[in-house]
């Protein structure tokens, strides 16, 4: 079930929030990693990275630019899933 996050300003940012989970967990497992070992190379907690993958967290930037700096993948693709 989809939980409100207070700093979605409308539904439509709770729904990218989903959106971008979705393609942060393809991501993770098409890196072959489970949520605690990406969330630990990116030093975050597990728990943490799990409310990005599941929507009720929007991931941070700074948490975004160290995945585009490991994983060479882009902040447009990762927040709108625009291919670079």
């Amino acid at each position: 079930m989809l939980q409100w996050d207070p700093d979605a300003s409308s539904y439509s940012d709770a729904c990218r929030y989903v959106a971008a989970g979705r393609r942060l967990s393809h991501l993770r497992h098409a890196l072959g990693q489970t949520q605690r070992q990406l969330a630990a190379s990116l030093n975050i907690t597990g728990p943490r990275w799990a409310n990005y993958e599941v929507g009720t967290s929007r991931i941070p930037v700074d948490v975004a630019l160290r995945l585009v700096e490991k994983w060479e993948v882009s902040l447009d693709w990762i927040y709108y899933g625009n291919e670079a």
